[in-house]
């Protein structure tokens, strides 16, 4: 793509298309309903930006950081994030599937998540070992024939969020709530719970727990 890259800079009114951008901080950015392409932000910041429902198409995000923004219902098709970290930070409504231009560039997504929203997302047969969703909501996330092995799941609230055909091997769900998890159609092995929520593992067994 073409465009200068530019480095540097306390802050950034706005980001456009097909440009790079270096070691940006972009603050308190409103882009609602928006579309961009082409861009790429390396060592980037996002603090306290507005860009609900907002289109990344062929964007390409390395070491980024995002910090109380709202993304509810951004999307992302064909776009690469790589070592992206978000933090309290709303992302209800995202489809992550669509992530990556390529089989190889989807292995390749690497998100971790601190204290965000991320109601109604999908991760569907997405790659997240060793990633993290600590403290997170995650009310009816799609997590289904997802690979978390080795995930941080700590203190995240999975209320009706669907696990099926799920790796969860070696994951850290202490301190996570409201999971419906059936050890008989996931794979737990050495996964580590905590009580009292790790009683309901027993629900796929129908035994009785007094």
């Amino acid at each position: 793509m073409g465009g200068e890259r530019t480095r540097g800079g306390l802050s950034a009114a706005q980001f456009e298309d097909a440009q790079q951008y270096l070691g940006r901080r972009f603050a308190r950015v409103t882009a609602l309903d928006r579309r961009f392409e082409g861009i790429e932000f390396t060592d980037c910041t996002f603090d306290r930006c507005a860009l609900a429902r907002t289109t990344f198409y062929r964007c390409n995000f390395i070491d980024c950081r995002f910090s109380v923004c709202d993304l509810a219902g951004a999307q992302v098709p064909n776009s690469s994030l790589r070592g992206v970290r978000f933090v309290e930070t709303k992302l209800s409504g995202i489809d992550w599937t669509v992530a990556g231009m390529s089989t190889l560039s989807k292995l390749l997504l690497a998100v971790d998540f601190e204290t965000c929203v991320l109601n109604y997302a999908s991760f569907f047969g997405m790659d997240l070992a060793g990633r993290s969703l600590i403290g997170c909501t995650a009310h009816d996330v799609d997590l289904r024939n997802a690979n978390l092995t080795g995930a941080q799941l700590r203190h995240t609230d999975f209320a009706g969020a669907l696990f099926h055909a799920t790796n969860l091997s070696r994951a850290d769900l202490t301190g996570a709530t409201n999971y419906d998890i059936d050890p008989t159609a996931n794979v737990v092995t050495k996964a580590r719970f905590s009580l009292p929520e790790a009683v309901s593992l027993l629900r796929g067994f129908d035994v009785v727990v007094e």
